[in-house]
């Protein structure tokens, strides 16, 4: 990789300064990146080029020089780079190949003249894909995979999913109810924990359902309030809700320490503990579906990252969701990473982690699916999340987001790109 000085001069005006401590930005200086075409469309073999900028939140057009830009690559098919450039007329290039089909990962700072980042510039973080459409799992589901989950919902099947407690809690919303629910599941000893928001007066039949799903932790479900819906906020454990922060503190440090990555989790995969979580979510919209103000039609799941993964879990476990919405899904090509794609932040690989893979879940969705993602994301690595959007066959749509990373904030710039599919 070079500085590339003719494409620089075409992708930038002069630097509005000759070096950056002279620089009087208006708004926070940033380091700006920029594929030559959409993200989403280079081919294996294809040379991509990013250029860098270094500009300012509050004037975009204006470039600032540095001594250099420092900056790193890796990309899914096992390559990494990394080298410092001159800074001094504001701008960078880079030049990069795959070999093969997945995501490039770039990371460029603008540094001082001792070689240190500058503190006051935000970095670019990003990425580009190559041969987004060839892209698939590099691990199928197990054989046994259906019959496996059947198993396990074997253990729902005989245990109603009656309400153990209902308890009014205070509304944030003068319009709506809210309660902290609990209702019997699979264990006894582990009840569905949730919290459920309707809209006052609501008449029987008169309301669509929405099941949310939280993100990995330990806390109170996140109180929603939809215009129109019952919703039930899912604990993704069997705890109390609404407690001090000290309660969860403490069973972070205990037993929900590393929840789902403990060693020998996997060893039975009926024994892990997302499969007692997964129950637990099932038996939640189970619950719901009994609740007379629902119109028993229409059904939104939603959720992000732990939360997304439990989503489709339970959108191919139980019947009934019309619409599932998707961010920053977690535990997608758990196998991806022993052909050397890069794995994000997962549990230690075996074959039962394949009973919880995303991507298995995914191909028996049939309902309209809405993906969001981040071409930065460390956690839910992009090419994990485009198999699972390959192994979905029902209409569905998936949009990353340029420089966001698990949070699914870009700093400054926000450039998305779509891709989609109608199911005929």
């Amino acid at each position: 990789m070079s500085n590339l000085l003719n494409d620089l001069k075409k992708a930038s005006a002069k630097p509005a300064c000759p070096f950056y401590t002279e620089a009087k930005p208006q708004g926070r200086l940033f380091v700006e990146g920029t594929p030559d075409k959409d993200a989403l469309s280079y081919q294996v073999g294809e040379e991509m080029l990013f250029t860098f900028r270094l500009t300012d939140s509050k004037q975009l057009s204006s470039v600032y020089a540095c001594p250099t830009f420092s900056w790193s690559a890796k990309a899914d098919d096992g390559q990494t780079w990394s080298g410092v450039v001159s800074g001094e007329e504001g701008v960078a290039a880079l030049r990069f190949t795959l070999t093969k089909p997945g995501y490039l990962y770039v990371s460029v700072n603008a540094q001082d003249d001792k070689g240190a980042n500058i503190a006051s510039v935000t970095g670019f973080v990003g990425g580009a894909c190559v041969g987004f459409e060839q892209i698939q799992a590099v691990k199928e589901k197990p054989d046994d995979f259906c019959a496996f989950w059947q198993t396990q919902l074997a253990a729902l099947n005989g245990v109603a999913p009656i309400l153990i407690s209902k308890v009014e809690v205070k509304s944030d919303n003068a319009d709506f109810y809210c309660y902290d629910i609990r209702v019997k599941s699979h264990d006894a000893a582990a009840p569905v924990s949730a919290v459920m928001t309707y809209p006052k007066n609501a008449e029987r039949g008169s309301l669509k359902l929405k099941m949310f799903y939280h993100g990995y932790g330990n806390y109170t479900p996140i109180v929603q309030y939809n215009d129109g819906y019952i919703t039930v906020s899912v604990n993704s454990h069997s705890i109390e809700n609404g407690r001090e922060d000290a309660y969860y503190q403490q069973l972070q440090q205990t037993i929900l320490k590393n929840f789902g990555f403990a060693d020998g989790d996997y060893v039975d995969p009926a024994k892990a503990y997302f499969r007692d979580m997964i129950l637990r979510d099932v038996q939640a919209f189970r619950f719901a579906k009994t609740l007379p103000e629902w119109n028993g039609e229409d059904v939104l799941i939603a959720g992000g990252s732990m939360g997304a993964f439990q989503s489709i879990a339970v959108a191919a476990l139980e019947p009934g969701c019309t619409l599932l919405n998707l961010a920053i899904v977690w535990m997608c090509d758990v196998g991806g990473r022993t052909e050397g794609r890069i794995a994000g932040w997962l549990p230690a690989y075996s074959d039962n982690l394949l009973y919880f893979d995303s991507t298995s879940f995914a191909k028996y969705i049939t309902c309209k699916t809405g993906i969001t993602a981040g071409l930065a994301d460390p956690i839910a690595v992009p090419c994990g999340i485009t198999a699972l959007y390959h192994n979905l066959a029902c209409e569905k749509t998936i949009s990353f987001i340029q420089s966001a990373t698990h949070n699914l904030e870009a700093y400054v710039v926000k450039t998305v790109y779509h891709r989609s599919f109608d199911k005929i």
